[in-house]
C-alpha cells in the first residue's frame, strides 16, 4: 500500500510468492523507511521499476528483488548509496551497471542474471574484495573483462558471467581468486590464450569455459588443478596437446570436442574407469 511509508519502525520486509495478491509498482514511500536493513520483493505481481531514490535507504543490508515479471526498469544508480548493502539481487533490469559500484564495498553477494544489462562492465567492481558470489549470467554486457578483475577477490568462491558479449582475454589476475571453486564464462565472447596464472586455482571445482573463442595451448600450469572435477573446454580454437590435463586426480568429467587439438591421449588416463 501506499502508506508503506508510515511505519518507520519497520527493519525487515518480505514479500515472496504473492502473485496475484500484489500488484501495481512499488509506492514511493517505501524509501521513508529509514530504519529499513532488509528488503525481499519475489515472485510478485509487482510492475514498473525500483524507485529511483531507493538509495535513501541507507541501513540496507539486504535488497532483493527478483522472480517479479511485471517489474522492469534501470538499475537505481542511487543503489551505491547503500553502503551497508551485503548482498544485492535484481531481475528485470536494464541498462549500464553504475561506474560507482564499487562504493559498495561490503557486498559478499552480486546476483544480477537474467536481466537486459548492457555497455562495459565498471572498472570500480574489481574493489569488491568482499565478494563471495558474483553472477552476472545471461545479460547483454559487451568490451572487455575489467582489468585486475579477481586480484582483491581472495574471499570469491563463485564467479558466472556466461553467455554475455564480451571481448578479448579473461584476466590473469582471476588467478589471484584463491578461493574460486566455480568459474563459469561459456558462450561469453571471450577470445585470446589462456594465462597460466590460472594454474594458481588450488581450489577450483568447476570450470565452464565453452562456446567461445579461446585459442592457443594449454598452459602447463594448469596441472596445478588438483580439486577440478568438472571441466569444459569444447567450442573453442584451443591447439596443442592434452599433456597439461594428464594429471588431474579429482576429474570426473572433461569435454574438449570442436577445438584444433591434436596428438594422442596422455598415458595417465588410461587408468581411467
Amino acid at each position: 500500500p501506499a502508506t508503506i511509508g508510515e511505519l518507520p519502525y519497520l527493519k525487515s520486509l518480505y514479500l515472496w510468492s504473492m502473485n496475484s495478491k500484489t500488484t501495481g509498482p512499488i509506492p514511493p514511500s517505501i524509501t521513508n523507511l529509514s530504519r529499513l536493513e532488509a528488503l525481499e520483493l519475489t515472485r510478485t505481481d509487482l510492475s514498473g521499476p525500483i524507485p529511483e531514490d531507493i538509495g535513501r535507504l541507507r541501513r540496507l543490508r539486504i535488497l532483493d528483488i527478483w522472480g517479479n515479471k511485471q517489474m522492469e526498469g534501470p538499475f537505481p544508480a542511487s543503489v551505491t548509496s547503500c553502503r551497508n548493502l551485503i548482498r544485492l539481487g535484481l531481475e528485470s533490469t536494464v541498462g549500464p551497471l553504475p561506474d560507482d559500484l564499487g562504493a559498495l564495498s561490503r557486498l559478499q553477494m552480486l546476483g544480477l542474471r537474467n536481466n537486459s544489462f548492457s555497455g562495459e562492465l565498471p572498472q570500480s567492481l574489481v574493489q569488491l574484495s568482499q565478494l563471495r558470489i558474483l553472477n552476472l549470467r545471461d545479460n547483454r554486457f559487451s568490451g572487455s573483462l575489467p582489468d585486475g578483475l579477481g586480484a582483491k577477490m581472495d574471499k570469491l568462491v563463485e564467479l558466472d558471467m556466461s553467455r554475455n558479449n564480451f571481448s578479448g582475454p579473461l584476466p590473469a589476475s582471476l588467478g589471484n581468486a584463491g578461493n574460486l571453486t566455480v568459474l563459469e564464462m561459456h558462450e561469453s565472447g571471450l577470445s585470446g590464450h589462456l594465462p597460466p596464472e590460472l594454474g594458481k586455482l588450488a581450489k577450483l571445482r568447476r570450470l565452464d569455459l565453452s562456446g567461445n573463442q579461446l585459442s592457443g595451448t594449454l598452459p602447463d600450469a594448469l596441472s596445478g588443478w588438483k580439486s577440478v572435477e568438472y571441466l569444459d573446454l569444447s567450442n573453442n580454437k584451443f591447439s596443442g596437446t592434452l599433456e597439461p590435463l594428464s594429471n588431474l586426480p579429482s576429474l570426473t568429467t572433461l569435454s574438449v570436442y570442436n577445438n584444433s587439438m591434436s596428438g594422442t591421449l596422455p598415458n595417465t588416463w588410461s587408468g581411467w574407469k
